[in-house]
């Protein structure tokens, strides 16, 4: 995938006047909407969370799988709600190309070496690392639920709704002004939401956001991101 500095550097189109403030409540919105569902979850099986490890959290919250299926269904069309009722330019199907859905994969496949060859050096240099907290708690979730729910949320669900947070809301509509500043912001939220506890943690999940911002502000548009997200996601999700 050609990188045209001046292309990258070009302000995001589809922007309106107070759009930038529509994606900020937006993404408000959902955190509350999400913090609130996760804590009826786990304050259903748990009577003091405070005393609770995360792992009984974890537990607590995927316990009853029909309700936490039904909870990932709710805020994905709860984000996807919001971005219709705030009338948030982000999707376009009709100017799908399959060309650019390749060249995109390739080029995320690039970066996924790149993760892996960060991996080696990771094991060589610290072999006692088992990786991010956050992949651990995953692993933790997958033991606790059914595959398909489990696929659900992480294969389908999650991709879609942190790109268009990240790359979508943060990039085009919060700092579609400035790509370069918005790309550093979105790239490194996107580690954020993931809770990284050390460096290591933070490049690991560092350089797949970063890869998926080029794609996105090359592309500028979201559909490719989600797909390199997807494919990610789904290669995590069959190792496990």
């Amino acid at each position: 995938m050609n990188m045209n500095v001046s292309d990258l550097n070009r302000p995001f189109d589809g922007r309106t006047k107070w759009s930038w403030l529509k994606a900020i409540l937006a993404i408000i919105i959902y955190f509350i909407v999400r913090t609130a569902c996760e804590t009826g979850l786990i304050l259903m099986n748990v009577s003091d969370p405070y005393q609770a490890s995360e792992t009984e959290m974890l537990k607590a919250m995927t316990l009853n799988q029909p309700l936490f299926l039904a909870k990932e269904i709710f805020l994905l069309v709860i984000m996807l709600g919001l971005v219709y009722l705030f009338k948030l330019d982000l999707f376009n199907l009709k100017q799908w190309s399959w060309r650019t859905a390749g060249k995109s994969l390739a080029f995320f496949a690039g970066v996924y070496l790149l993760e892996i060859l960060f991996a080696g050096l990771v094991t060589y240099l610290a072999p006692d690392y088992l990786g991010p907290d956050n992949q651990m708690a995953i692993q933790e979730m997958m033991g606790n639920m059914n595959y398909g729910v489990f696929f659900f949320m992480v294969v389908i669900a999650a991709p879609i709704v942190e790109e268009i947070i990240c790359r979508g809301l943060i990039m085009k509509h919060i700092l579609g002004k400035w790509p370069w500043l918005g790309a550093l912001v979105a790239s490194v939220f996107f580690v954020i939401l993931h809770g990284p506890d050390n460096w290591i943690d933070f490049m690991t999940y560092f350089i797949l956001s970063a890869g998926i911002t080029l794609i996105y502000l090359k592309t500028r548009r979201l559909e490719y991101a989600i797909m390199a997200h997807m494919c990610q996601n789904l290669i995590a999700a069959l190792l496990m």
